[in-house]
């Protein structure tokens, strides 16, 4: 797929990716602080070929050497540009054996006026930085019916149509897209680490470098920090724990089990 300036968003596409890893198990990585934790990350990588033949990697997860080679699946579907007007770094990293997901919007000559199609269009002319560039939507998951998500994720109508209702601003999580996608794959089990949908560290809340959330939280006044469960967090991981928490048993009706190992608001929303 190439930066063409006259793209239309077509969520059909994603259809190339349905069932692609049927029957597999798959490792889902983030950027939160629990993925380095304990060596985790270092650990679940040197079993990987025997527990998790499908690796899903998130944002700056790329950057890392160790991680990078192994990542199937990278998804960076940030689309909002830095204070700067550029995005991360990470957005950009070559991934030659990796099929990459980005944002749509990348490929639009009128979104951020502009400013990041030339970017777009360099990493999408270059075949050597990726296997496979796929153009997707964030899914914001945790608006809809439940069981009609279970329905959605197998058969790939999957990102644009969780994108949120009128008058409430966008939500979900990076957490929600990657299920998505696992489950649209038609992997029968995900393993979840770098999760932890809550604050844990006030001057660090990845593991690799990126912005704060307090920082971003500055300039979007709907990003208020709350305290939950005894845990520093937002409004909208709340609500997408909740959703996660509520769908994991009708997942499981589906044939999907799904552990989060990110030691955070998830696992005190189940005590």
């Amino acid at each position: 797929m190439t930066g063409n300036p006259n793209y239309v968003y077509d969520p059909t596409e994603l259809k190339s990716l349905i069932g692609r890893e049927q029957g597999r198990p798959a490792l889902l990585i983030g950027g939160g602080l629990s993925a380095r934790a304990s060596g985790h990350l270092h650990l679940s990588l040197s079993i990987r070929h025997k527990l998790w033949p499908v690796i899903i990697a998130l944002n700056g997860c790329n950057t890392d050497p160790t991680l990078a080679p192994l990542i199937d699946y990278d998804v960076r579907l940030e689309c909002d540009p830095g204070p700067d007007g550029t995005l991360p770094d990470w957005q950009w990293t070559p991934l030659p054996n990796a099929t990459v997901l980005m944002n749509w919007r990348l490929s639009s000559p009128v979104w951020a006026g502009g400013k990041l199609l030339d970017a777009y269009r360099q990493f999408a002319a270059d075949p050597g930085n990726y296997r496979e560039l796929v153009l997707a939507e964030r899914s914001n998951g945790d608006y809809g019916p439940a069981e009609e998500h279970i329905r959605e994720i197998r058969h790939g109508l999957w990102y644009g149509k969780w994108d949120g209702v009128p008058g409430k601003p966008p939500r979900g999580t990076s957490l929600n897209q990657m299920l998505h996608l696992a489950g649209a794959l038609g992997c029968t089990s995900a393993h979840s680490i770098g999760f932890e949908l809550c604050i844990k560290d006030e001057t660090r809340h990845h593991w690799y470098a990126e912005e704060l959330y307090n920082e971003q939280a500055s300039r979007k006044p709907h990003w208020p920090v709350v305290e939950y469960c005894g845990l520093k967090t937002f409004d909208w991981w709340i609500e997408s724990a909740k959703w996660l928490l509520d769908l994991r048993d009708l997942w499981r009706q589906q044939g999907f089990e799904w552990t989060d190992y990110s030691d955070g608001l998830l696992q005190r929303m189940e005590k």
